[in-house]
């Protein structure tokens, strides 16, 4: 399967650190996400944040998950051989 990457026209920025969970917030503009940062490690001394603007992004068109069924455990047994 081939999988799509986009170069990345929406301009937002990110604040990430590697000592906190993946960013969930999007800046319009890099100085309100400077500002934010800057706030971040004055609350966290000695932990960094970045600020970054996403390049591109991949992403696969389709995921197929097949639904399990149940089974008994002889019933899985018996598949195995």
């Amino acid at each position: 399967m081939k999988v799509q990457v986009p170069v990345n026209t929406t301009g937002f920025w990110l604040v990430w650190s590697p000592h906190f969970d993946a960013p969930k917030t999007r800046y319009t503009n890099i100085r309100a996400a400077t500002q934010a940062a800057e706030s971040l490690a004055h609350l966290h001394p000695n932990i960094s944040f970045y600020v970054m603007q996403p390049l591109l992004n991949a992403r696969v068109p389709h995921c197929h998950v097949w639904p399990m069924q149940p089974m008994t455990m002889a019933q899985a047994l018996e598949t195995q051989a």
